[in-house]
């Protein structure tokens, strides 16, 4: 798992770069007939693999730093913020993501939607903030595990030499509600099944073979229900339990 650690955070920085275009994804989101949704399209114009640096768009603007500004984090907004990982609820103009600060090393994940009004909005004060995460690396970020069930949100706390997974209920819908967080394990969300259940990949030593990997589904609550075949390409997706 470190050499995923490592390649993600090397991906991370040339993305960065890039930020400054944010307000053009986004017209080119009213051109695709987008404008009236919220959408968070990679700035590059390309869906990588990894975590990206994302815009918020909303009518052919970029609400990034608005949404940095809502957290009530001081050190979040302004030079060095991206939007890194998002996830949408299903069937709801409705958004979670996840916002860094390479420069202040401050990480937080919030809530955008649509409100009453028909405008765009984001809750006041974080839900996730590096505070609540025990002992999480100044360089730490998060990324959401999807697709999900759309009532439990899992995502990765990932930081130079190790990832957590974390996650938290939710209900559609209820814009302005809390977040009340679990540790879910010490492993790598994979993917989130429809069910609630999360597929995870985990570092094991072996005798043969030195560090290896394995995979394993785990329920809402972090109990293993079953180890599965990781050595296929995309195995995350088709992982089920006998």
């Amino acid at each position: 798992m470190n050499i995923r650690i490592v390649a993600l955070f090397f991906l991370l920085s040339p993305i960065m770069a890039l930020a400054g275009r944010g307000d053009d994804i986004c017209k080119t989101m009213v051109s695709e007939g987008y404008g009236k949704r919220i959408t968070t399209p990679p700035i590059t114009g390309n869906v990588p693999a990894t975590p990206s640096d994302l815009a918020i768009c909303f009518k052919g603007k970029n609400y990034s730093q608005d949404t940095a500004k809502a957290t009530k984090l001081t050190d979040l907004p302004g030079n060095g913020m991206h939007v890194v990982s998002s996830f949408k609820i299903d069937d709801f103009e409705e958004f979670y993501v996840s916002l860094y600060n390479e420069k202040t090393g401050e990480s937080a994940i919030t809530r955008v939607f649509i409100n009453g009004t028909g405008n765009i909005d984001a809750k006041s004060g974080s839900l996730v903030s590096k505070k609540d995460i025990p002992e999480m690396d100044g360089e730490g970020f998060f990324s959401f595990v999807i697709p999900g069930d759309n009532k439990t949100i899992y995502f990765n706390v990932i930081e130079p030499t190790r990832v957590r997974i974390y996650g938290f209920d939710q209900e559609p819908g209820y814009f302005y509600t809390t977040a009340h967080i679990r540790k879910i394990s010490d492993d790598y969300g994979e993917y989130a099944k429809k069910n609630g259940d999360i597929v995870v990949s985990r570092d094991v030593w072996t005798n043969d073979r030195g560090r290896d990997s394995e995979g394993l589904i785990l329920d809402k609550n972090g109990n293993e229900k079953c180890k599965v075949d990781s050595s296929q390409l995309a195995w995350a997706l088709v992982a089920a339990c006998n």
